[in-house]
């Protein structure tokens, strides 16, 4: 392992024992999420900051419905923690989490885009960034009213983030996925996928074939993310050079048998798959750093680094929303 993807393991690790102690309710993929938000960030957050961070996201919280009552409260806490100026972030992030929440139903992820939101658009930009973001996802919607959903938010607060038009990046997310509900036996995925190849440049063709090529590598490496993740998949094989594919995928093993020794990260822990998505987040991050990736050429510049590892928030949400459900159930059983 190279200097630079030992560093960063070091700190996600760090970053993740960090959350278990603060949110010691929340599970391992919560502290996955917060850990995985912070990729790349060189502010240094210890407990006592995080838990400064999480009063004052509470602090700003108001209503029935808010940030800290979600699934991404750990997010919007590392943003804050992140910030030079905790109690402005904290505020400004529950602001943009409840402008989010008119765009559609469904608002446990939203802490999730108001982040990047935040972290990614300078304060007088923030309106008309979340206008874009609704004008996306309405595009969507029109085109796929049964598809389209409360999970597309993260897609479409990307897809905002880049210099296409609206209409643009809507036409070009629908070209890919009219290539991809052929491939996809699930169109949710096909979009998911779709959206996030939007974010890249050259013809739908070229990048729906890329990513079913990295698909049938990686699966032949015994390297799976499993279905709520396929955007990670798209990031992969847009952001990773196609000659790099094989170091790619030893150093996520690497990474992965750091991983699963940290308790809380192992088989009986998050397990093997989400451990991939991890490693995969780590690696990807490490690359970024070391330009071995196509940044360049991407329409998206800076904020490429942060597309796998919003996605990967997004499948620790839904993977904890779910083991809670299962918990929930198994306790109501065992009290009757």
């Amino acid at each position: 392992m190279n200097e630079t993807l030992n560093k960063l393991t070091s700190r996600f690790i760090d970053d993740f024992t960090t959350a278990k102690k603060v949110y010691k309710l929340d599970g391992y993929y919560a502290a996955s999420s917060y850990a995985a938000s912070l990729l790349g960030s060189d502010v240094k957050i210890d407990e006592d900051r995080l838990k400064e961070a999480k009063k004052l996201i509470g602090r700003h919280s108001s209503g029935f419905v808010n940030i800290k009552s979600t699934l991404a409260k750990e997010v919007a806490a590392a943003a804050v923690a992140e910030s030079s100026d905790p109690d402005y972030a904290a505020q400004k992030i529950n602001e943009l989490y409840n402008t989010l929440r008119k765009i559609c139903s469904g608002s446990d992820f939203f802490g999730v885009p108001a982040s990047i939101v935040f972290k990614s658009v300078q304060n007088v930009h923030y309106e008309d960034t979340i206008e874009r973001v609704n004008a996306i996802y309405k595009g969507l919607r029109k085109k796929h009213p049964f598809l389209t959903s409360y999970e597309d938010i993260v897609g479409c607060t990307l897809m905002a983030l880049t210099d296409k038009s609206v209409e643009d990046i809507v036409n070009d997310s629908e070209e890919c996925f009219d290539i991809l509900k052929k491939k996809f036996v699930i169109n949710n995925n096909a979009q998911t996928v779709a959206c996030v190849l939007s974010l890249f440049p050259g013809t739908a063709e070229e990048r729906c074939d890329k990513v079913i090529a990295v698909e049938k590598i990686l699966k032949k490496a015994k390297i799976s993310f499993g279905d709520r993740s396929l955007g990670t998949l798209a990031t992969i094989a847009m952001v990773v050079k196609t000659e790099d594919l094989q170091n790619y995928i030893n150093d996520v093993r690497e990474v992965s048998d750091t991983l699963k020794s940290v308790r809380g990260l192992g088989n009986l822990g998050v397990g093997r798959q989400f451990r991939n998505l991890l490693s995969s987040a780590i690696v990807t991050a490490a690359y970024s750093g070391e330009e071995k990736t196509n940044i360049e050429a991407s329409a998206v510049n800076g904020i490429v680094s942060t597309m796998f590892t919003q996605h990967l928030i997004m499948v620790a949400c839904m993977s904890y929303a779910i083991c809670s459900a299962a918990n929930n159930v198994h306790f109501s059983s065992s009290s009757n």
